[in-house]
């Protein structure tokens, strides 16, 4: 069985906004192309008999496409504004970037850019480039970190943890608009958190959660987790 269930972790069907994108679009071809070719008796695995069930319960109407489409059209014009009268307050030395002052991208579950369907998959991707050396971290800090003060410069401060948030949301747009099912694995010595990479490469400078010790964080996203 080559077809992969658009489940999350606790067992939820994923978000119209990713099911809609090219990998999840690809799995439900997959899936259309192996039932129409059953020339007896179509039996269906529970998992998949239940996908169905969930996606017949979410079929969208043409009005409510009308009015996502809209909207997503808004968001994105509005956050294009709000970036480019960013870019220019920050041209002022005194202008303080702080997690309330930079306006993150504030599209939907799985969208947060808020593209439009109708976007060729390389346009797209482009698009997911050119956020991801916006809001990544390590690059956001490289550009911007002159402006910031010491507490949001820490590796677990509250503008971090939210850069690195966008970042996580970017990377997984990226996925959904790829067909490689393996982008690669994050480095050891990376805070899935913050995104920091911290002391030498295998990791060992990260703290393991003390709830299960199954994850391991830089110090300061540590700290701030039990605070």
């Amino acid at each position: 069985n080559d077809f992969k269930c658009p489940f999350d972790d606790d067992g939820n069907l994923l978000p119209r906004e990713r099911l809609s994108k090219p990998r999840w679009q690809e799995e439900l071809n997959i899936l259309y192309v192996a039932m129409t070719r059953v020339q007896r008796l179509l039996q269906l695995p529970d998992e998949v008999a239940e996908l169905l069930q969930r996606i017949g319960r979410r079929q969208p109407q043409a009005d409510s496409e009308a009015r996502r489409d809209e909207h997503l059209a808004n968001i994105r014009r509005g956050d294009k504004a709000r970036w480019k009268l960013f870019e220019n307050a920050t041209e002022d030395i005194s202008f303080s970037v702080t997690v309330a002052t930079v306006p993150f991208p504030r599209g939907p579950d799985g969208n947060i850019l808020a593209l439009d369907d109708a976007i060729e998959p390389q346009v797209a991707l482009q698009e997911i480039t050119t956020a991801l050396l916006r809001f990544h971290p390590d690059k956001f800090l490289a550009r911007y970190g002159s402006l910031m003060g010491p507490e949001e410069q820490r590796a677990g401060s509250r503008l971090r943890q939210r850069l690195a948030e966008v970042a996580r949301a970017l990377i997984q747009m990226r996925k959904d608009y790829s067909l490689v099912q393996d982008p690669g694995s994050p480095p050891p010595n990376e805070c899935p958190i913050c995104l920091s990479q911290v002391g030498p490469f295998n990791g060992s400078a990260l703290l393991y959660t003390r709830c299960c010790k199954k994850q391991k964080l830089c110090a300061d996203c540590s700290e701030r987790l039990r605070g």
